[in-house]
Parts: structure tokens; sequence; C-alpha cells
């Protein structure tokens, strides 16, 4: 059963409404956010007419996990664990590197992998240099595991992109995160975790884009607003 969900979960992942669309963030929108953008932050995504949008939790459905540039990472974050950086430097030419989970699994990928969304946020855990260290220390671990076509959190052999974060910062944030049960299985979404920045529980809202609001960069009271319409 679970493989006949994966094959059909990987199908719909590439299908979209409006096949002549391609989203991506724009150039100015994306050189702003790559300035503001911190290691450890959480890249909250949509792709507008993706098919995968009527199956998942929400009006933003996807997550990501920065790591940072990769000279960052070379001094940070790579003697520690046994990852081909040099396959990693040579992705493109964007220094800048993502831990996601997507329908192949959880890899390092470019930053442009979550900027070509249509709408994105940034939120920042509420915890010191040390503790984001040591979050992506243990986010690491699971690279290249398989996607969680089931997702349900009780398990941490495979791992959907929501749960990418969950592994990373859970025991290190001031609260618990609390798991949600949907369709009979324990998880988070990525919601869940906008939702907490609002309340101003275990991330800090840093910034956003939806062209649906704004075509600029929107931040404190516009991105609260703006979340606040969109979140179910």
């Amino acid at each position: 059963m679970y493989e006949a969900q994966s094959v059909i979960s990987k199908w719909i992942g590439g299908l979209s409404t409006n096949p002549t669309h391609h989203p991506v963030l724009p150039n100015e929108i994306h050189e702003m956010l790559g300035v503001l953008l911190k290691p450890g932050d959480v890249l909250i995504t949509r792709k507008e007419y993706a098919v995968t949008n009527y199956f998942l939790p929400g009006y933003w459905p996807h997550a990501a996990l920065y790591l940072g540039k990769i000279d960052q990472l070379k001094n940070w974050l790579i003697p520690q664990n046994p990852v081909d950086w040099k396959a990693v430097e040579k992705l493109d030419e964007t220094p800048h590197r993502v831990l996601e989970s997507l329908k192949d699994g959880v890899q390092i990928r470019s930053i442009n992998s979550p900027f070509h969304s249509d709408c994105l946020v940034i939120l920042r855990p509420k915890l010191s240099e040390l503790e984001i260290e040591i979050g992506l220390k243990k986010s690491l671990v699971h690279h290249g595991k398989a996607y969680d076509f089931d997702f349900d959190f009780r398990r941490s052999d495979r791992l959907v992109c929501t749960e990418v974060v969950y592994r990373a910062y859970e025991g290190l944030l001031p609260k618990k995160i609390p798991l949600k049960s949907r369709a009979g299985r324990l998880n988070v979404s990525a919601e869940d975790y906008l939702n907490m920045a609002l309340k101003r529980d275990n991330f800090d809202l840093v910034a956003g884009f939806n062209p649906v609001f704004s075509s600029e960069l929107l931040q404190e009271e516009a991105l609260e607003k703006m979340l606040k319409k969109t979140l179910i």
C-alpha cells in the first residue's frame, strides 16, 4: 500500500494546474532575502497551481531549513558530517544551501530550490547561535533519507519536509513542538510553524513575500497581516 501511495504521490508532485506557470521569486526579492537569511532559518513556501496544494493542509504547504553559505558550512558543519560536500559546493553558482525533503528524499540543495516558489516566509528560531549549530548538525544526520509519503512523525527513517525542521529543533526550542493528529498520523504542518511565530512561540517572523498582497518584501505588521489572511 505504501509503495503504491509513494508512486502516486511522486507523480502528483510534479503536476500543475497551469503548466505554463514557472514559480520563481523576483530577482530583487531573491537578493533581499539572501541578505536577511541566517543559518538555521526556516523557509515556508507556496507554489501557485501546484496540484499538491489540494492534498496538503493550508495555504502554506512546504518548509525547508537554511544551512548557510558554503564558506560557513566548511568551517561549521562539514567536519562532523559524512556528506559529499564537493558535490554540494558544485550544485550551482549561488553559495546558499538548504536541507530540504522533496519526493526524491532529504537532500542538501541550492537555495534556488525553495526560492523557485511564488510565496515565501522566513522564520527564525528563538535560539542562540550555539543551539542553532547543534540543531543543524542534528538535521544533517537525516541527509539522504527517503521522503515520508505517510506523513508520520512517529518514525524517523523517512522524513516529510516539515519533519526536517522538527528533527533539527525539537528539544532545543523554548517550548515543545506539539504534534497534531491528521488522518490518524502525528505530524507538524508548515502552517503550524507560522502560527507559532505569530504567537511569538519558538520562532520569530523575519520577512515574507506574497505577490497577491504586495510586490514588496513584507516585514513586521504588514507580514503579520498577510499571514493572518492566508492561514486557516
